[in-house]
Parts: C-alpha cells; sequence; structure tokens
C-alpha cells in the first residue's frame, strides 16, 4: 500500500486480512538496489497465521532465482 526509497533500499508496505478470522497481516519488505536481496518483515494481531504467511512471501519471493 505504499513504498519509498531511501538510500539503497526500497521499502514496500503491505497488509492482508485473513478470512473468516479477521487478523490481519502486515508485511514491511526491504530491497536493497545494490544487490538485489530482499528481507521481509511479517506482523500480525495474532501468531497463528504468520509462519504460513511468511512461507508464502518467502517463496514468491524465491520465485525465478
Amino acid at each position: 500500500m505504499a513504498f519509498g526509497t531511501v538510500g539503497d533500499n526500497t521499502k514496500f508496505y503491505f497488509y492482508a486480512e485473513e478470512v473468516p478470522t479477521r487478523v490481519v497481516l502486515l508485511i514491511e519488505l526491504v530491497i536493497a538496489s545494490s544487490t538485489g536481496a530482499a528481507t521481509a518483515t511479517v506482523k500480525s494481531t495474532a501468531a497463528q497465521p504468520v509462519p504460513a504467511f511468511s512461507a508464502c512471501i518467502k517463496g514468491e519471493l524465491s520465485v525465478g532465482r
């Protein structure tokens, strides 16, 4: 939903809502322009869905590598 660049890093911010639990998941994705390396931080209103959501994000980021 938002992004910006600070120095070498471009930061992206996204959110998702799990249905029907209405758990909110937040993600900060940071990509270093010089290396192409990406890191993600996931936060949530409940801990239960975080591992599966994190695995999904990791899988999508590794596509094509």
